[in-house]
């Protein structure tokens, strides 16, 4: 579960050099894939997801080297694509908070799934008003924070219920 965790921060978060992304998504959705495959045992959410966090990885991969090469088409493209990203996205992260939720259900563990499910459903409509308000740039702005502010809150709960997993697998 921690291979998700660390997913994740490489996911939400981007420290840019010359604008190449040293966190790049491709490599947080690597290890989300990773993570889901060791957890896939334990939920069928998990095994859900999989599929889907591989075809992000490969849409991440060429997203990335269209920095370098220019392979993408043109803006609407990339604006359609973008959509298509975020929606994906949003279903995977929905995936691995009921894969948490089914493992906490199946082990008898506290992961404070009902904690991440909640966040994941602001996660989901902040990520949603975004697109939907990017014409009024303050309402956009506003929901880029609430985004971010969800997107640390989702990251505690992830730690808290990795950590609690993985205790819960060394006492046995």
């Amino acid at each position: 579960m921690i291979n998700l965790f660390i997913g994740y921060i490489f996911i939400f978060f981007h420290i840019k050099i010359n604008g190449i992304d040293l966190l790049a998504d491709f490599i947080g959705y690597i290890l989300i894939y990773r993570g889901l495959c060791a957890l896939s045992d334990e939920a069928e959410a998990f095994r859900k997801a999989k599929p889907w966090t591989l075809a992000m990885v490969i849409v991440e991969i060429i997203r990335f080297a269209d920095n370098f090469i220019g392979i993408l088409p043109s803006s609407t493209g990339l604006i359609i694509l973008n959509l298509i990203t975020m929606i994906v996205s949003i279903y995977i992260m929905y995936l691995v908070s009921t894969g948490i939720y089914q493992t906490e259900q199946r082990n008898g563990l506290e992961l404070n799934s009902g904690k991440i499910l909640t966040v994941w459903k602001f996660q989901a409509v902040f990520t949603i008003a975004g697109v939907a308000l990017a014409w009024i740039l303050l309402l956009a702005s506003l929901s880029a924070v609430a985004g971010m502010i969800t997107n640390i809150v989702f990251l505690v709960y992830l730690y808290k219920a990795a950590k609690i997993f993985e205790n819960s697998k060394t006492q046995i």
